[in-house]
């Protein structure tokens, strides 16, 4: 490898919201002598292409406003063709700070209040957060462990639920975070005909379609059909893929004119018509010039992977992890230790004093789940799991 993604970085003491004790001590209360695994940024530096970029935006002096020019565009519309055989036009993209800011517009800008949101648990807690300060109705459809920690859809579940409280709009996970899935074709298929059926939008966040181990490839929920394309919102960005998320810029994918008008209206009214002066060389610096980055934190992380789950089924008795198709966010099973959320801070927290983020984060069913970031050095993740195994056993 060109880049050794083993090297330790001390981050203790930076801005980092991961790994500042004064930072991150209010998540986890108040602690703070923990070893961060939790939020999903990784501990690599980023490819020398995006370096390069920002440098020489640096060695400028100059910060001035910034649009988008024609090579940003190119950038997204290669990346994603290439990646994943998914064609875009320049005008399908719009500029949105984040995918979560972006799910909380389409909330707003789509929805009204009171409006039935569906989506499917365990889920990324921010899907819930968005639907209730928004004062939207939370439906959830939970997802079925149709083999040990391996999920799939209850479709039939979902669209009774649809059906019963006259949903308007589903937000999909995909690639699936926190349990892993990487969902096929068929599978998309079958949740585009009832959305279709019921006229749900869909906000499909693939903000980790890029993120894909063992083989598994994603499918761009708008590559399903035209009908569905012309019915969906897809979130995409660089920061989960190349480590960026500080750096605020995503792109949403809106094909439908009609909806794509009235989202850049709301984009207008709120005056974020540009990102920073850095963001969009950023974004050039990634999908033009990190390809050999891009595949060797791949093949790195997929180590880690399947690491952490080897170490889980060989040296503990309670704790499993399935080797995960997509994200870099390992899901632990440790309900034969406890499914007490309770019990479980107090065994990461005070025993082993490590900080992942905990399974009753993403709903109910995540009760006597742990999420671990593996996207750092492999000694991190050992260290990790060794405390873990040591509180377990006392």
């Amino acid at each position: 490898m060109n880049y050794n993604f083993d090297e330790i970085h001390d981050r203790t003491h930076t801005s980092s919201k991961k790994w500042n004790p004064s930072m991150y001590k209010a998540r986890f209360n108040g602690h703070t002598d923990l070893l961060p695994l939790w939020v999903a940024d990784m501990d690599f530096k980023v490819s020398e292409g995006i370096n390069k970029r920002l440098s020489k935006v640096v060695e400028s002096g100059i910060f001035g406003y910034t649009g988008f020019d024609d090579e940003y565009y190119d950038a997204i519309i290669r990346w994603h063709k290439e990646k994943h055989n998914f064609a875009l036009a320049a005008e399908d993209i719009t500029y949105t700070p984040g995918v979560v800011t972006a799910v909380n517009f389409c909330l707003e800008v789509f929805t009204k209040e009171n409006d039935a949101i569906i989506i499917q648990t365990p889920v990324y807690y921010p899907f819930s957060n968005a639907i209730r300060n928004n004062n939207r109705k939370l439906i959830t459809s939970p997802l079925i462990e149709s083999e040990p920690l391996y999920y799939t859809m209850d479709l039939e579940d979902f669209e009774r639920k649809i059906i019963d409280n006259d949903v308007k709009m589903f937000i999909l996970c995909s690639p699936h975070n926190p349990v892993g899935r990487v969902w096929t074709r068929e599978e998309l298929e079958k949740v585009a005909e009832i959305c279709l059926k019921h006229n749900v939008l869909v906000i499909s966040d693939e903000i980790h379609s890029d993120l894909l181990f063992f083989g598994n490839e994603h499918t761009p929920f708008m590559n399903i059909s035209e009908e569905i394309a012309q019915q969906t919102i897809t979130c995409t960005a660089v920061s989960k893929t190349f480590n960026l998320a500080g750096l605020k810029i995503s792109n949403i994918i809106i094909k439908n004119k009609e909806l794509r008008e009235r989202y850049q209206k709301f984009m207008d009214q709120q005056h974020l018509l540009s990102p920073n002066a850095f963001a969009m060389e950023m974004v050039k610096g990634a999908y033009l010039e990190s390809d050999d980055w891009y595949e060797q934190v791949k093949e790195y992380i997929e180590g880690n992977i399947q690491f952490a789950a080897d170490y889980l089924e060989k040296e503990t008795e309670n704790l499993r992890m399935r080797p995960l198709q997509g994200t870099y966010l390992g899901w632990i099973d440790a309900r034969k230790f406890s499914t007490d959320p309770e019990v479980l801070t107090e065994l990461c927290e005070v025993k082993a004093k490590v900080a992942f983020d905990f399974g009753h984060w993403f709903g109910e069913e995540g009760n006597g789940f742990l999420r671990i970031n593996l996207a750092c050095p492999r000694s991190i993740v050992a260290e990790a799991l060794s405390r873990l195994k040591k509180a377990v056993e006392l």
